[in-house]
């Protein structure tokens, strides 16, 4: 039986512009300052799809964020009277809403090129009714009301994405980790989100367009989609910069007892590293794209936004290497599964394992201890464990 074809697309770290996109970009540019609009333009659809993947596109979707395609093509026009230029004619598709046609599209030509401009819009559902109302939206609601194709995140993430991968020039990321932060900064809007299969079984979203759409390896969709916990760890690990460690334990989920305040930042960190491993600096990169609250912020294309997000990178990095935790996934435990059992008296199962985390914490807390120290920690603090026990 012949092997199924093995289809490899490259997804560009970048987008490069032909000289004619240039200038028609930098007119719309011209356009925004020459008003002083208050107007955001964001490029969207197949063309960012098709430069991702390298390809060349004439299909140029513009999306504005305050006002309506007709009035931003009215705005250009009038702008090429001032310069002495033509004025072009605006095709206007009207929105029906009987026909569920509910996004009113202007059309105009550029430098020879048809330019479709439409604002950003929000869908809010009447009970009973398939039918919804619009209203002017915000990138990421314009995103999450797409169709669940390459679309729906390049709307919203398109200048996250490009900006976070131009950022890392300083950062020293080899190619493997600047090829899995794209895909990470590319997904953020999907890294929760999953469908039902034809057998109702649950399936990531990352998964499905990895495998089915873009035809990349199953790895790479695996890597981005358990990256999306990655992600929101290090996410509380940003927190831990700068907050005090009850509000780290409480992002945690885990109370540390018996351990001195000084030791629990160095404990939590590094539990949280061992789990994430040598992909951290990526995940640590994207997560500033989340922070403070979990949420992408609309404001990240700017430069000063952007900056910060470096400034705070640099912050949670010196962290980890001042607590030297760069590689504490790869320290092995002192002391293992069958010494616990016959130092406790125990038998295989889950206490095991529990004491097994709790050797891993005593060696985070004690970063040159020795196995006999570790072994002596062990007996006290089953000991100790066994008379609370009796108390009981």
């Amino acid at each position: 039986m012949a092997s199924e074809p093995h289809f490899t697309i490259q997804v560009k770290d970048q987008i490069h512009l032909t000289e004619k996109e240039s200038l028609i970009f930098k007119r719309l540019k011209d356009v925004l300052h020459h008003f002083n609009l208050d107007t955001q333009l964001r490029v969207a659809g197949g063309w960012v799809r098709d430069k991702l993947l390298g390809k060349d596109c004439y299909d140029i979707d513009v999306a504005i964020d305050n006002m309506l395609g007709r009035e931003f093509c009215e705005k250009i026009n009038e702008y090429l009277l001032k310069t002495g230029e033509d004025v072009q004619g605006i095709g206007v598709i009207q929105c029906n809403p009987d026909q569920s046609k509910h996004l009113e599209t202007a059309r105009m030509r550029l430098l020879d090129l048809w330019i479709d401009f439409v604002n950003l819009r929000a869908e809010d559902y009447r009970e009973n009714s398939r039918i919804p109302t619009m209203r002017f939206g915000t990138p990421e609601e314009d995103a999450y009301r797409r169709d669940l194709t390459i679309n729906r995140f390049c709307l919203a993430f398109m200048d996250t994405a490009l900006r976070l991968i131009q950022s890392l020039e300083s950062l020293n990321l080899n190619d493997e980790q600047r090829r899995l932060c794209l895909y990470s900064a590319l997904f953020l809007p999907l890294r929760s989100m999953v469908y039902r299969d034809n057998k109702k079984k649950k399936v990531p979203v990352v998964d499905f367009i990895f495998r089915n759409s873009l035809k990349l390896k199953s790895k790479d969709a695996e890597t981005v989609s358990s990256d999306s916990l990655g992600l929101m760890i290090l996410l509380r690990l940003c927190y831990f910069a700068f907050w005090d460690v009850q509000h780290a334990e409480a992002h945690c989920g885990k109370i540390l007892i018996d351990v001195p305040e000084t030791l629990k930042l160095q404990i939590l960190a590094g539990l949280l590293l061992r789990e994430i491993k040598d992909f951290w600096p990526v995940a640590l990169l994207v997560s500033t794209l989340l922070y403070p609250n979990g949420d992408l912020c609309e404001s990240l294309a700017e430069d000063l936004k952007l900056e910060k997000n470096k400034v705070l990178f640099k912050q949670v990095k010196d962290v980890v290497l001042k607590l030297d935790l760069e590689n504490i996934w790869e320290a092995k435990p002192l002391v293992n599964g069958k010494d616990i059992m016959s130092i406790l008296n125990l038998k295989a199962g889950p206490n095991v394992k529990e004491w097994q985390q709790k050797v891993i914490e005593w060696q985070l807390a004690h970063p040159t201890g020795t196995a006999d120290e570790c072994q002596e920690w062990l007996r006290e603090a089953g000991a100790k464990r066994a008379r609370m026990d009796d108390n009981v």
